[in-house]
């Protein structure tokens, strides 16, 4: 449970692209929410997961108050009651903050038609980006995720690979969080210290894999992911 100070010194590290904040393993107030973001240049996603309805009005709350700050993204599951789905919809617009609407299921791998109806409405429902998160007990679970990279962008044309962010959860899945990369995700969830999922890849090492020596954006030659063509390159996002 980080505070403000120590999120914005997280953030200072030269080697942070990008971070997620949740609303659900911080104790930020809305105000330090608003105060965090107004003082980073940096790209911010910013989720609440709620674990029953009574955590839904301080979700909101908190979303509301990251959008109205000026944070880029925000993350909004897909089973949002309807009027806070409403609400959050119209401030993104409102505010040029990009929209994922996500789903999660940290039990299974649901029936391939299933993950992608999901997708699908998740576009119905206001999303910029559609966001799948599964538990992957099997080779079949992860290749079933993966696939959809594949197969769903077969069918509609409208979708891009760079609008889907495919993870599966569980210690066999952290290959798949590099897959997800490779086909085209435009980021990856990575753990700064604590993990905040299972199966979720340390930092330094996502950062090594992708980057291999690294100078980032100080490289002559480097295509800056955090860019609007950041689709060309994926950049992390460290949970804090």
């Amino acid at each position: 449970k980080k505070t403000a100070e120590e999120i914005l010194s997280i953030m200072d590290d030269p080697f942070v692209e990008m971070a997620e904040i949740r609303g659900d393993l911080c104790e930020l107030s809305p105000q330090e929410l608003s105060d965090v973001i107004e003082s980073e240049e940096k790209p911010i996603l910013v989720s609440y997961h709620c674990g029953g309805k009574e955590d839904w009005p301080k979700a909101e709350s908190f979303l509301v108050a990251a959008i109205e700050a000026g944070v880029r993204f925000v993350d909004l599951d897909i089973a949002a009651p309807v009027q806070i789905s409403k609400n959050i919809q119209n401030l993104c617009r409102e505010n040029a903050c990009t929209l994922i609407r996500s789903f999660h299921d940290y039990d299974k791998t649901p029936e391939l038609n299933f993950l992608k109806q999901t997708i699908l409405r998740s576009f119905r429902y206001g999303a910029d980006i559609a966001k799948l998160a599964c538990k992957a007990e099997s080779e079949e679970d992860m290749q079933r995720i993966m696939g959809i990279y594949d197969s769903l962008l077969e069918d509609n044309h409208s979708i891009r690979a760079d609008q889907l962010i495919l993870i599966a959860m569980g210690p066999l899945g952290r290959e798949a969080r590099k897959t997800a990369l490779q086909k085209g995700a435009p980021f990856m969830f990575a753990s700064y210290d604590e993990p905040s999922a299972e199966g979720q890849i340390p930092f330094e090492e996502m950062h090594s894999w992708l980057y291999g020596e690294w100078r980032g954006v100080h490289k002559s030659d480097f295509h800056a992911p955090c860019s609007k063509s950041f689709a060309q390159r994926a950049l992390l996002a460290a949970a804090l």
